[in-house]
């Protein structure tokens, strides 16, 4: 009688632990998030190695995603914009294949490295964000960071007295069979530029850079006058330069900087020194101090004549 009954208890206990495994849906991942419209996304480099203060380089990004979803192109990074202290972004492209059960974005972006360093140093490029919508669906996802290694121009460890700098290399000289060409294509350069001064003296002017720099240096007079302090006060006045000259101005290029714009020619032997002395406080080791060599009030002095000069005849000096 026992062994009967705890047969029938059994067969009761298998009966309902089959219901329970074939009737009753499983619960147990019903808190699992759905599966992400991104199936796959990654970002390359064209390179990551070997970059110097200066270079270009570009990033590659793809996102594999549902079909239907719209790239967001306007909160994409903006050309010449900064992305931080040492990165900004010269130009932004993107494109669209649709690819049946799935749509495949690609975005470039190429960067501009501003910054000099004493030995190879790592620095990591932010993850880029990035915007879909579908409808009313919106994913908000970034690409991954990626790091690059940056190279001194320098050799690590030499002084800077013993860094010279190469001299200009001679014109090469031209046969005389290509003279009467090379003639006749700068007579269309010089009228193409006539006809361009013509216009340009035609537009309304545009804000002169080292006025709105001058202004900003002002507001930098109620901070210590340390190295941080500095290099904020010597970017503000490079960018300057930078407008002044339509692209990035380095110190090698200041001769074909003051042959073009002639008005700043009183100003040049300060101009080389403000150089010289950027160079030295963005590439000297972190614990050198280097402030006091240049200091605030003659970096405003500079911007100051150079803001004088731009609507003006050229000057005496840069007092």
């Amino acid at each position: 009688m026992g062994a009967s009954k705890n047969k029938g208890f059994g067969l009761l206990f298998a009966a309902i632990s089959a219901f329970f495994v074939f009737a009753v849906p499983p619960y147990a991942n019903a808190g699992a998030e759905s599966p992400t419209p991104i199936h796959h996304i990654s970002a390359t480099l064209s390179r990551d190695f070997g970059i110097v203060m200066g270079d270009t380089f570009q990033e590659d990004i793809r996102v594999e995603l549902e079909p239907g979803f719209i790239l967001e192109t306007a909160l994409l990074p903006l050309p010449d914009s900064a992305v931080n202290d040492f990165l900004e972004v010269r130009s932004t492209n993107w494109e669209r294949t649709d690819a049946g059960n799935h749509t495949v974005y690609r975005v470039s972006l190429t960067y501009q490295v501003f910054k000099g360093v004493r030995e190879a140093e790592t620095l990591t490029i932010p993850p880029v964000p990035l915007h879909f919508k579908r409808g009313t669906e919106v994913i908000d996802t970034t690409a991954p960071a990626r790091q690059l290694t940056l190279m001194p121009l320098i050799p690590a460890g030499t002084p800077d007295e013993k860094v010279t700098l190469r001299d200009s290399l001679p014109p090469l000289p031209l046969s005389d069979s290509r003279r009467p060409a090379l003639l006749a294509i700068g007579l269309l350069v010089l009228a193409a530029l006539s006809l361009g001064a013509a216009w340009l003296s035609n537009r309304p002017q545009q804000a002169a850079p080292f006025r709105s720099a001058a202004k900003a240096l002002r507001k930098l007079r109620r901070q210590p006058e340390d190295t941080e302090t500095m290099q904020t006060a010597l970017k503000r006045v490079h960018e300057a330069f930078n407008q002044a000259a339509g692209h990035t101005l380095f110190r090698n290029g200041l001769a074909e900087f003051m042959s073009r714009h002639p008005e700043f020619a009183g100003a040049r032997e300060e101009v080389e020194q403000f150089f010289a002395y950027s160079e030295r406080l963005f590439f000297a080791p972190r614990d050198t101090a280097l402030a006091g060599d240049y200091p605030l009030s003659r970096v405003e002095a500079l911007c100051r004549t150079m803001a004088g000069a731009e609507k003006g005849p050229p000057m005496n000096s840069a007092k």
